[in-house]
């Protein structure tokens, strides 16, 4: 069972045992007629139902937003996947021009012993 059926519930009892309260003798009781009592718990519950369509706007919201995130998180993941892959070529060039400077000394040094 829901934890606000839970409430709804303690509140009815609550309201209830009130009215059927202890009274002084020869006193009416203010809501120990039928019709008081019903009156109350239509009260009670008109503002439950009330409440209730509270949660639920908030959740939806909150059910938005959730989804607003995870798209905007899914974003990010591709655009970080680029960057990556970006860097990786980026890199892969650094290596190559690296390797033929390096070919291009050692080609020089050869040629410069050959040359003494």
């Amino acid at each position: 069972m829901p934890v606000w059926c839970l409430g709804i519930l303690i509140i009815l009892f609550t309201t209830v045992s009130l009215a059927l309260g202890d009274n002084e003798p020869g006193e009416p009781a203010p809501l120990s007629t039928p019709e008081t009592i019903r009156e109350s718990l239509d009260t009670v519950l008109d503002k439950a139902v009330i409440r209730i369509g509270e949660f639920e706007q908030e959740m939806e919201e909150w059910q938005y937003l959730r989804d607003r995130m995870e798209a905007d998180l899914d974003a990010h993941r591709i655009e970080d996947a680029t960057h990556s892959n970006l860097l990786l070529g980026a890199r892969l060039r650094i290596e190559e021009l690296e390797n033929a400077l390096n070919g291009s000394r050692l080609l020089a040094k050869r040629l410069d012993r050959q040359i003494s």
